[in-house]
């Protein structure tokens, strides 16, 4: 599965891009909009579009939302930790390095996204983990991983036999026409 995150700053209109992926595609949508005014009714259109095209379609930090609109899902970032009880749809998480175990166990997570693999410009700042390291973190946790942070067309062949189960991107294959 290739997951499509959503980035207020490069792509301030998702609607745009989610509506450009083929129908039937096993794709999934994080919809991380957090800054946006009518995020509530934003995150409906988006859910809307996802699910005419056979879309998965995760809310990123609020399982309200998520819940009241019907979402597959909610997607936890770094700074969101507390997970509401009885949420029986997918919760992803975030996952930097192993003192993000704990987290992603006490969230229920069953699945966690997995940055920045390789060197990234959306974060200079953050080392990249590396596909070695990252698919050994995925054997340990035994958590269903989706790499994220450097993807791209030259190097998303590394991917194959590792650990990890699918991959994400906020943009990298993402064409600005």
């Amino acid at each position: 599965m290739f997951w499509y995150l959503t980035d207020e700053k490069r792509f301030p209109n998702p609607e745009i891009i989610i509506k450009s992926f083929p129908k039937g595609l096993n794709i999934g949508v994080i919809f991380r909009h957090y800054n946006v005014k009518k995020r509530y009714d934003l995150a409906k259109r988006l859910l809307k579009i996802c699910k005419r095209k056979k879309f998965v379609f995760l809310v990123g930090a609020d399982s309200n939302i998520a819940r009241s609109i019907g979402a597959d899902g909610v997607h936890y970032p770094k700074w969101k930790s507390k997970n509401r009880k009885n949420f029986n749809k997918i919760v992803s998480c975030s996952f930097h390095g192993f003192s993000d175990y704990r987290r992603s166990l006490d969230l229920s997570s069953d699945m966690v996204l997995i940055s920045p693999i390789f060197k990234t410009n959306s974060n200079l700042k953050k080392l990249p983990l590396g596909i070695i390291r990252s698919s050994m973190l995925l054997k340990f946790i035994n958590i269903k991983g989706v790499a994220l942070g450097g993807i791209n067309i030259l190097n998303i062949k590394t991917f194959v036999n590792t650990n990890f189960s699918s991959i994400a991107s906020a943009g990298s294959f993402i064409r600005e026409d």
